[in-house]
């Protein structure tokens, strides 16, 4: 998507006039033929709104619907929902009617529950941790023998440690 975005801005912005490009959302392709070097499209918005465009390059972004997966059709009736989406626990597990020593855990499908931090990878590891909190029947906390990166421990720890000002921050 980066690469994309980048290469739209640069396309409009610093080299204008080099080639057109149109993105056109929320349209249905109802015809694809080969024009020679090209593309001749049968683009349809609604009923109504139907027209055609050559294009020398043709990109689909056809979005994704999460799915159940085919495994888990046999409990499929068991499954908890909240809207479009499976009903999800703190712990990241699936709710359902189940047998107390059977869970189901999922990740990145609940954007609905947890909002825009639910598909952001930067979080994996955390929700993994999550996870494992939940597997191992343990509060979820911190590693209280790690202390991270930046800590006022680390500073009690070693009090002739010098911390100096860099600019405006620390």
């Amino acid at each position: 998507m980066r690469a994309v975005y980048q290469a739209l801005y640069r396309h409009a912005f610093l080299e204008p006039h080099q080639c057109d490009i149109t993105l056109r959302p929320s349209c249905n392709v109802s015809r694809c033929i080969n024009a020679g070097s090209g593309h001749r499209l049968t683009l349809q918005r609604g009923m109504d709104n139907i027209r055609e465009v050559t294009a020398d390059i043709v990109i689909l972004a056809t979005g994704y619907q999460d799915a159940l997966p085919d495994f888990l059709e046999p409990i499929a009736d068991r499954l908890e929902h909240a809207d479009n989406e499976l009903a999800i626990g703190e712990d990241f597990s699936v709710c359902w009617d189940r047998p107390r020593d059977r869970r189901v855990f999922v990740q990145n499908a609940s954007l609905g529950q947890r909002g825009l931090a639910d598909p952001n990878l930067g979080l994996l590891a955390w929700r993994a941790r999550r996870i494992l909190d939940s597997l191992l029947r343990r509060a979820p906390c911190a590693n209280p023998e790690h202390l991270g990166f930046i800590s006022s421990a680390l500073i009690e720890r070693w009090p002739d440690l010098q911390v100096e000002e860099m600019g405006s921050g620390i």
